[in-house]
Formats: structure tokens, sequence, C-alpha cells
């Protein structure tokens, strides 16, 4: 929804929608579009898993079904709230699926009020960006790392399920984003040393990767060789405004990673884009999403039919 709504109003209104898209006549097109969930405040990200649709839209996770087959939920059960709604892009999503089976979901710097889902009595309240864990069914919701001035975004799992995940943050007069180790029960905080990645006993350690003044919005962690061997392992990051991915290497160093240096590797000169996430496809293909929100996400003003973004397919050209 590109009309400029308060966050009163979205919670009240609930403009927005989840769209299925399908490619019908199988030419790499998507040619048909079903509104598969509607009502929803802002979903930051869907999760397909044992037949059934997972979506974080504060202030709650929900979970949707579709028995029928149609393109259309029927059921929808809510299975988490007392999240509030943060009005930047780049933070709260997910959900996303660790391997331990577990959910997981990041949180923007907004009040959070948890409750026990049988008795109703709260459990936890404070504000704040955190990453937050529950069960599958939604039972169990426990914090599970925080930011001090670190706005966690996108979350991956390493193979031994450690947390990697994209922030931005805010230092002083600086901003910018980073990749960031995200540990059980440790305060993260920006590329500061004196403040980054302090542990539950206070011990610090390094921080991984940081773009200054920079957007770091989606993250894949590139399991193939297909369209670069020499990408293989390493992590693919969508920046928003700057509408460009760069990859970066990460190699193990204690209990935690140092990153190497990151390269620019896809980039347009279109002034509406906005790189909001990035995804391997099944053949080693990346799929990027552009937002088309430009340099201004509430700028609804104008009329260049590329501002409503897409989904874009990077391939080879020798296969």
């Amino acid at each position: 929804n590109r009309d400029a709504l308060t966050k009163e109003e979205i919670l009240s209104e609930r403009p927005n929608s989840i769209r299925l898209l399908e490619d019908l006549d199988k030419d790499g097109v998507f040619d048909h579009a079903t509104t598969f969930a509607d009502d929803l405040t802002s979903p930051r990200g869907v999760l397909w898993i044992y037949e059934s649709l997972y979506v974080f839209s504060p202030p709650d996770l929900w979970r949707f079904s579709d028995p029928d087959a149609d393109g259309v939920a029927e059921e929808r059960e809510r299975l988490a709230t007392g999240f509030g709604l943060s009005p930047a892009l780049s933070d709260s999503r997910g959900p996303f699926l660790h391997p331990s089976g577990r959910l997981f979901w990041t949180h923007g710097n907004e009040p959070y009020e948890i409750a026990d889902e049988d008795t109703g009595d709260l459990l936890e309240s404070g504000s704040g960006p955190n990453v937050w864990s529950s069960l599958l069914s939604g039972g169990e919701v426990e914090r599970y790392a925080s930011g001090k001035n670190l706005f966690p975004g996108e979350l991956c799992f390493t193979s031994t399920g450690e947390l990697i995940g994209s922030g931005h943050y805010h230092e002083s007069l600086e901003t910018g984003s980073a990749l960031a180790h995200w540990i059980y029960e440790a305060t993260l905080a920006g590329p500061d040393l004196s403040q980054s990645m302090l542990h539950a006993d206070g011990s610090p350690l390094p921080t991984l990767s940081a773009f200054k003044a920079e957007q770091a919005i989606g993250l894949c962690q590139y399991q193939s060789a297909h369209l670069n061997p020499e990408w293989k392992h390493q992590w693919i990051v969508a920046h928003g405004s700057e509408r460009k991915l760069s990859i970066t290497p990460l190699e193990p160093s204690g209990s935690t990673y140092l990153a190497g240096k990151a390269e620019e590797i896809v980039s347009t000169t279109h002034s509406e884009a906005w790189f909001s996430d990035v995804l391997e496809d099944f053949n080693g293909d990346l799929l990027l999403f552009d937002s088309g929100l430009g340099s201004d996400p509430e700028d609804s003003s104008s009329e260049d039919p590329k501002a409503s973004g897409g989904i874009y397919r990077i391939s080879r050209t020798d296969t």
C-alpha cells in the first residue's frame, strides 16, 4: 500500500494483503495473481512450511492455511501477539525457520507486551529492537537477543544453527548497516568496537561487517556454485535505496566469524528501485525483490510504472 497512512490508521484499517503469484503458461513471468490473505497491517515476511503460510504482520504472528487449494486462505490462526508496529520497512522481518524447527523473527524499536497464551498473564514487556523465537505452534515465545543501537532485519542460519542477520545502526551522528552474529542472550550494538556484541557476561566479541551510510535489507547465504563458484557459501545482501547486491565471505573465528571484503555483484541506475530482498532459487538462480519505493518509501508521487517494483531473476546466459 503506497498511501502514506499513519501507524494508527494501519492498525485500525489493516489495508494490506498477501498475493499468490502464478506462472500459468510456464514462460518465466508471473501472469496470474490471487489475494491469498487480506485484512493485514504490514506483512514483513512469509514462510511456507507444512502446507501453511506463516506471516509476521505486527502486532501479530499468523498462520494461514488453504485446505481446498483454491489460492485463498480459508483458515487463519493468530499464534502470538503484542509486538508494536514499526514504521521502518528495514526492520521487523520474518518469520524464519531455524534448523531446530523453531520460528524466529525480528522486531524494531517498538513496545512489546507478551502474555501467556493460556492464562493471559503478562510474561514480558518493554521496548527496543529484539530477535524473537517461538515454537511452530506459537508457544514458548522468548526474546533470543537484543540490540542496543542495532536494529535487526533479515535472519539466516548457518548449517550449525548460528544466526547471521542484517541490521541498521545509529551511532552518534553516523548511521549505516551491518552483518551481525546474533548470539543467545547477547546485546548487540553497531560497529563501535567498545559497544559491539556484548555477551551477557560483558565480554566483547567482534562485529562482522559494516556498510557505512547504506541500507542492508535482504540477506541470503548462497549455497550453490551455479552463478559463480567463488560465491559458494558466501552471504549476499540486498541494499535498499543503494539499489545493489553485495557479497561478503564469513570465516569461522573462535566463537564467532570474521568478515572479508564486500564486493558489489549487481546494481541498477533506476532511481525508483528499492532492493528489499534476495533469495536463491532451487536451480541456483537469484530472485531479486524490488519494492519500487525509490529513495523515499513514503513518496507515492511517481507516475513511472516501474515505481511499483517487481521480482527479477538473475541467471546465467550460457545455460
